[in-house]
């Protein structure tokens, strides 16, 4: 039975920090009809998580809606409500990038209403006992607004649909999908229409917020109704454009971190030419500078590079870690916190899904339109 649990865990880690993507094996439409979007609400209504002893939730909402009904593809949502005033409370919705990678990153790692809490060891009988907390995280968002996370494309996290060519896609079918999403989502949860609204997100976001930010504002020009008062948009570590995004820029946020030393980052400069050269030069000097600092990154979460996780060992069993210290890129995939959240899909009520990451095209041709998008007045 145990292991059957973990593997079921370990799939569903992929949801949050891996593949970030689910596949349905066989699964039928959960929805009522558009036409009766407020009834639906009140069965989105989430009660309970495991792992959080705080009493009866309040203001939280998790299901799909269907952007596509011929086709059966759906969008997968958790809101949660501002605990000041919803319908006051501006409402953002969240992004996570990829592509391919759950919003629920945001939710579990950065501003969601949760802190982890683990603990664990053997029990009387000594079999490993593994337990989840939940705690309220006070610097939640949500305490100053309602944030609805998606999982977008379908094919991400846990949205799907009934058609496999669904899951070859492309950022024009994503924004569309998402454009129709935020739509029937307002009026599912009429309080918000009239509030302002943001969108946000971080890293490949930086191509998904603009775009969605403009399909919103040719939506309302448009008479798209519910009308969605955007009010702004929010990206942070963005992808806007790939000669800069990474080799440009990363021996300089290394220096200013102190991950490199300044001798190292002139080092760079002085090997490429400029800082702008990095991006394209082919001079084996300049290649083996970059390659240096990014030897300098050796077991650093270039994610996160100030915090600490348990790497090896393990927590629940009372192992000692060998490492604690700067997270190292490996070992996001292997935090028990995030394979016992989502192992508990149906709380949220959602599928459980085998993983599965759906193709995205024409990436880079879209960074440059959603950096025009954002240009736009």
């Amino acid at each position: 039975m145990m292991a059957q649990y973990g593997m079921r865990v370990l799939v569903l880690a992929l949801v949050v920090v891996g593949a970030c993507a689910v596949r349905p094996s066989s699964v039928g439409s959960l929805f009522a009809s558009q036409e009766n979007q407020t009834d639906q609400r009140k069965l989105d209504a989430i009660l309970h998580m495991p792992g959080y002893n705080g009493g009866e939730l309040k203001g939280h909402y998790g299901g799909y809606i269907t952007v596509d009904e011929q086709r059966g593809r759906n969008l997968y949502y958790y809101l949660v409500e501002s605990a000041n005033s919803p319908q006051k409370d501006p409402l953002i919705l969240w992004l996570n990038g990829g592509p391919g990678c759950s919003s629920f990153d945001g939710f579990v790692q950065e501003h969601g209403p949760f802190k982890m809490e683990f603990e664990g060891g053997k029990d009387g009988e000594g079999v490993n006992a593994q337990r989840l907390y939940l705690r309220d995280n006070v610097f939640g968002w949500h305490k100053a607004a309602s944030i609805v996370y998606v999982d977008s494309p379908a094919g991400v996290g846990m949205s799907y649909s009934d058609a496999d060519e669904d899951y070859h896609t492309n950022d024009e079918k994503t924004i569309a999908d998402m454009h129709r999403f935020l739509r029937l989502f307002v009026e599912r949860h009429p309080q918000f229409q009239d509030v302002d609204f943001y969108v946000a997100g971080e890293s490949y976001a930086g191509v998904y917020v603009p775009l969605t930010a403009q399909a919103v504002l040719h939506g309302n020009d448009a008479g798209a109704k519910p009308r969605l008062n955007l009010a702004g948009y929010m990206v942070g570590n963005p992808v806007s454009d790939e000669r800069y995004d990474g080799r440009v820029s990363q021996p300089e946020f290394a220096r200013d971190m102190a991950i490199i030393s300044d001798d190292m980052y002139h080092a760079v400069l002085k090997a490429c030419g400029s800082a702008a050269a990095i991006a394209n030069s082919t001079e084996p000097a300049c290649k083996r500078a970059v390659r240096a600092v990014n030897d300098a990154y050796e077991g650093t979460n270039m994610y996160s590079i100030l915090e600490e996780c348990y790497q090896g060992g393990n927590p629940y069993t009372g192992d000692m870690p060998d490492y604690v210290g700067p997270v190292r890129t490996s070992a996001a995939n292997d935090l028990p916190s995030f394979r016992d959240m989502f192992s508990q899909a149906k709380a949220a009520i959602a599928q459980q899904m085998e993983a599965y990451a759906p193709a995205v095209e024409s990436w880079k041709e879209k960074a440059a339109e959603a950096a025009r998008a954002a240009r736009e007045k």
